[in-house]
């Protein structure tokens, strides 16, 4: 029997379907009980005899590679594998897996909340009203704003569309881009010191590599305009 250890907490209760199938064909899952992720001083003490990993934000890094002989998967419960070392698993022929836009929608609303959080001073008043302060200041609005978006995937690609209905005017930057969707959904694309320069409300949409930390770096931010917002 294969032992799978499911390491994103609540698994069973949004993921009943997929145990059941895991268990019909004859694996025994394991599940983190807890209700955030786990450590390495949990984990090291499961991982000897499991086979495969569903994992969610969970780090697997090369001192706990090492511990587990017979892991031969890990499926990322997300799409971003910037928690696994990649080239450890690569030497212990470990697959790694994700799930490209089962997120996408999700991350994508709640970049559209935090732009409005930020411009509205949502947790500055909420935290001062459960006081009992009833503050009044001026707020921004984001429609009509210039929106710049740094990468361009399906995630900046569903903030472009949810952002029409505030009739935001949108550039994005990508290495890669895909012109096709910028037409449909009227986004410009151009370099990124342009997205910078130009953007009321800036938002970052690009993977965790080498080349992207410290992408927002000082000189980055002189070319932004004054009193831009961030959402990262």
């Amino acid at each position: 029997m294969k032992k799978i250890l499911a390491a994103l907490p609540n698994y069973s209760r949004y993921c009943g379907e997929a145990k059941a199938y895991l268990q019909e064909h004859g694996c025994q899952v394991v599940e983190n009980e807890t209700e955030g992720p786990l450590e390495f001083e949990q984990l090291k003490d499961m991982v000897g005899d499991v086979d495969g990993v569903i994992a969610g934000v969970d780090v697997w890094d090369e001192r706990l590679l090492q511990l587990a002989p017979r892991l031969k998967a890990i499926a990322r419960f997300g799409v971003g594998v910037d928690n696994i070392d990649l080239e450890a698993a690569r030497a212990r022929q470990v697959t790694v897996t994700n799930c490209p836009g089962i997120n996408t929608e999700s991350v994508a609303e709640h970049t559209v909340m935090l732009m409005l959080s930020i411009m509205r001073y949502f947790p500055a008043l909420n935290a001062q009203t459960r006081q009992g302060k009833w503050t009044r200041v001026m707020v921004r609005e984001l429609r009509g704003k210039q929106v710049g978006l740094v990468g361009f995937g399906a995630v900046a690609r569903s903030v472009a569309e949810k952002l029409t209905a505030f009739g935001c005017s949108i550039r994005a930057y990508d290495k890669f881009p895909d012109e096709r969707e910028a037409a449909r959904l009227g986004v410009k694309l151009c370099s990124l010191e342009e997205v910078l320069a130009t953007s009321h409300v800036l938002s970052l949409h690009v993977p965790a590599l080498p080349d992207t930390y410290h992408l927002l770096n000082r000189q980055a931010l002189k070319l932004c305009r004054p009193g831009v917002y961030v959402v990262n």
